[in-house]
């Protein structure tokens, strides 16, 4: 298939093994997604890297990540299919405009930067597709030498819920607060929602690295942007035991809210494993918000929650979630 400039079709050829003659394929985008693309609003992959406009009437504000990963603002007027705009990249800045291509899934364009510099400037719809969520999983390295067997929590959770079309996973490791900043930015670019798991060992202070701590307001500092977030949680020990919560909520800049949930104890890993791989179903393949299926799972699976059966040989694991905007109060 060769796709059409515009993004809106598709021409090809097609033929059976063991064949030699090609026969047609040509396609063609339904009226529907046509029209629902036909603003600057979503998500772009551009020649400047990735780019997420949001257009409310004819205004149209934002930002992109430029390639040592700083954030630049953007902002402009749209008339009729065309973007004039000013942006900032903490320092340069200048002007330029976006032509919409018929369709809406690609615009071509220019920039000038305010000491005359220009450059030709184009990008390509990230479409969403109805119905899927990303599962992102952030980990630590547990192993602490070359005695201890290599193991990833997040390779296990992967491989689970490839079985599920809606999710897509992605795994990323960290060492340190810069590292897990780095990945964290790239979440505003997703098109759909995120469940976002960080695996490391944790204390009420924040999560631990090594020798290193990651503090609520580091935390923070990787979701300043991320309003895609449809929960955050912890598979760390002891996160949800004190104010850490709170501390995260409140150092997120405004109009940026989401759940948080974790354990208030040092939890047994397999017990924990079990409880989140059961968790992570209600959510991602029953389509349960977080809150409800906190309350599920502490009623399939009663070690979970703040007390275990008397012959439990698992402590109880006291998960807790503090819903958006809650935490904060």
């Amino acid at each position: 298939f060769e796709l059409a400039e515009d993004g809106a079709s598709f021409d090809g050829r097609w033929r059976e093994d063991g064949d030699s003659s090609w026969s047609r394929w040509t396609g063609e985008r339904g009226a529907a997604a046509e029209s629902a693309a036909a603003t600057f609003d979503g998500v772009w992959s551009s020649s400047y890297g990735p780019l997420r406009l949001a257009q409310r009437g004819n205004t149209v504000r934002d930002f992109y990540r430029m390639s040592d990963g700083r954030f630049a603002n953007i902002s402009g007027t749209v008339q009729g299919d065309r973007l004039e705009f000013r942006y900032d990249e903490q320092g340069t800045k200048g002007a330029g405009h976006f032509e919409l291509a018929p369709g809406g899934n690609g615009f071509t364009g220019a920039w000038q930067a305010d000491d005359g510099t220009e450059g030709d400037w184009t990008g390509a719809r990230i479409a969403a597709l109805p119905g899927r969520v990303w599962l992102v999983i952030l980990e630590a390295r547990g192993e602490n030498s070359l005695a201890d067997r290599e193991y990833a929590y997040g390779t296990m959770l992967e491989s689970y819920f490839a079985r599920m079309q809606n999710v897509e996973c992605r795994h990323r490791f960290f060492d340190d607060a810069d590292s897990l900043t780095r990945v964290c930015s790239e979440i505003p670019f997703l098109p759909e929602p995120a469940v976002v798991v960080i695996a490391s060992h944790g204390s009420e202070e924040g999560l631990a690295v090594g020798s290193r701590r990651i503090s609520a307001g580091e935390i923070a500092a990787g979701f300043a942007r991320a309003d895609n977030v449809a929960l955050l949680h912890f598979s760390s020990c002891l996160i949800m035991a004190g104010k850490l919560p709170a501390d995260i909520s409140k150092s997120l800049p405004a109009g940026i809210s989401f759940p948080i949930s974790g354990y208030t104890t040092s939890v047994d890993w397999g017990a924990s494993a079990a409880a989140e791989f059961l968790y992570f179903d209600l959510i991602l393949g029953r389509g349960l918000e977080p809150a409800d299926a906190v309350k599920r799972l502490v009623a399939l699976l009663p070690v979970a929650g703040n007390t275990a059966p008397a012959d439990s040989p698992f402590e109880p694991l006291g998960i807790r979630l503090v819903s958006a905007g809650k935490a904060a109060q």
